[in-house]
């Protein structure tokens, strides 16, 4: 059984479509969502309906980008500070998605255990027990110390849009990247396949093209120069 895991779409249509032909392709119908569909872009209908297809079952976490979502939504205030500080994606997607949708959106746990093929997989966005928690591949042993005690043979992480693989304690700890604002090059869709059956794990990144986006941001968002930016990043 291959499991595909996706972290922080951030609405990026362009490299979600590209992500999902390519899982299709190999015929895996098993997605692991590790939070952040929202955030810094604006496709996130389009991105809901690919995701939603019948063919996939679907195991979703909330990230931090959700909770920023659901702040919006009864926080004028908060609002325009993300606004400010992110662009307009937030309300975007508050025009653009419907009842149902941010319902099925804020109703996903902040963490998710799951059982698949008798290993022990554990979903989170940040870190285990923080959502908002960055675990870099440099990040101090303070906090790699915290993963000890934790009973899983994997758990999979999102949020600072960098890979990691590290093994403690016989759990491996997993970050295969963002799919929607790779930080590292731009116009690569970053997610991971595990192979459950042999234990294997593979990262893959899937060009995509950048350009329309890039419009999107120049006219939404054309004082962020970041959001551009991060898409046009060479490596």
């Amino acid at each position: 059984m291959k499991i595909a895991i996706l972290s922080d779409i951030h609405g990026n249509f362009e490299a979600l479509n590209e992500v999902l032909n390519d899982v299709d392709a190999q015929g895996i119908t098993t997605l692991l969502v590790l939070g952040d569909l929202v955030g810094y872009y604006y496709q996130h209908k389009e991105c809901f309906e690919r995701l939603n297809s019948s063919k996939y079952q679907i195991h979703i976490i909330r990230g931090n980008h959700e909770d920023l979502f659901e702040q919006t939504i009864v926080d004028q205030k908060k609002a325009q500070f993300y606004i400010d500080k992110y662009g307009h994606s937030l309300e975007l997607a508050k025009r653009d998605l419907n009842d149902s949708e941010k319902k099925w959106l804020f109703a996903a746990p902040k963490s998710l255990t799951l059982e698949l093929e008798g290993r022990k997989i554990l979903l989170c966005h940040g870190a285990p027990w923080d959502t908002d928690q960055y675990v870099y591949p440099d990040s101090k042993e303070e906090v790699f110390s915290r993963f000890s005690g934790f009973e899983a043979d994997f758990i999979l992480m999102g949020h600072t849009h960098h890979k990691l693989d590290q093994v403690i304690d016989g759990v491996r700890l997993l970050n295969f990247g963002s799919v929607g604002q790779n930080r590292k090059v731009g116009g690569f869709a970053s997610f991971g396949i595990i192979d459950l059956v042999v234990n294997d794990v593979i990262f893959k990144d899937i060009p995509y093209d950048v350009s329309r986006l890039v419009d999107s941001v120049l006219k939404m968002d054309k004082d962020l120069p970041y959001l551009k930016n991060v898409l046009l990043r060479k490596q």
